[in-house]
């Protein structure tokens, strides 16, 4: 998660769901752009089977294009999406393109 004081918010919105989720709390994706932010995905340590990424615009928002090749014009505050990848390494992400699961956010809902 980037360490902005939004994101550690919609965080503990999220801590029932997360509760046994190691968070890690990261100036690098602070508004990153979506290379910075690629980067980070592609030397996330394979440990990890699932991640959530909890970053800024205009980086996340490219993020979707460049993982699953799919235009969304904008992720809105609190919007979420889930790529998946037929993958053993994170860095064999790269080149390859996800299927993107979902892509929701709050308006959708209302």
């Amino acid at each position: 998660s980037s360490d902005s004081q939004r994101t550690r918010d919609t965080l503990g919105l999220m801590k029932k769901i997360l509760n046994k989720c190691e968070i890690e709390f990261t100036r690098a994706l602070y508004l990153a752009s979506a290379n910075e932010l690629l980067e980070n995905i592609y030397t996330l340590d394979n440990r990890y089977k699932n991640v959530l990424i909890l970053a800024h615009n205009p980086g996340i928002t490219n993020v979707f294009y460049n993982l699953a090749n799919v235009r969304i014009d904008n992720v809105p505050t609190a919007g979420v999406g889930c790529i998946r990848f037929d993958v053993e390494k994170y860095s064999e992400i790269r080149g390859v393109t996800g299927e993107l699961e979902y892509f929701s956010y709050p308006k959708m809902l209302v």
